[in-house]
């Protein structure tokens, strides 16, 4: 027998992790139920911003955000997107505005970082210096330092998560120095 719990629509949502600097998947993984005729919104706050930019949401589908439709650039040409920012977005999926059946998450967004941290592997590896263990365990630690920025984001410890995320990109960025002078 059906509970009346089940029966209620239940919004859910999670970003596809993308290593295109230009875009940002938001798959919608929601029981809409009766809902499902209504329109919906999704909300973002990019970091750096206190408002939050609206756009329609499209239930069953993945939600393409990129910087035109997040308010950052006006482009009608794919390949000027700009790029959008690494850091801590609030998302809100929503059927109509302070309604109940809304799901507000955090993202962490490290592509950027992750990026970098390619280059520098790349570096450290064909770089003619040699491979020294003080350089390897400070991208070990910049990675484990994203890491634990994400887990602290997935239990809604945002201000941690943003420390450790300041940390990393920190030793990211002395690591780039140390690898661009063994060039």
């Amino acid at each position: 027998m059906a509970t009346v719990d089940s029966l209620l629509p239940s919004i859910d949502f999670y970003v596809q992790p993308t290593y295109d600097v230009r875009i940002m998947g938001v798959v919608d993984v929601s029981r809409w139920e009766h809902l499902d005729v209504e329109p919906s919104y999704i909300d973002v706050i990019i970091p750096g911003r206190q408002r939050a930019v609206t756009n329609h949401f499209q239930k069953g589908k993945v939600n393409i955000l990129n910087s035109n439709n997040l308010d950052i650039t006006c482009t009608d040409c794919k390949d000027k997107l700009a790029a959008l920012p690494d850091g801590m977005y609030c998302i809100t999926v929503y059927v109509c505005e302070g309604d109940k059946f809304s799901k507000q998450k955090y993202y962490l967004r490290t592509v950027k970082a992750a990026l970098r941290l390619d280059k520098i592997l790349i570096g450290l590896d064909t770089s003619p210096c040699s491979l020294d263990t003080e350089k390897l365990e400070m991208y070990d630690k910049a990675n484990l330092l994203l890491d634990t920025a994400h887990a602290h984001t997935r239990y809604g410890n945002v201000d941690r998560a943003m420390q450790l995320y300041n940390q990393a990109i920190e030793m990211i960025e002395e690591l780039e120095d140390c690898v661009d002078k063994c060039k």
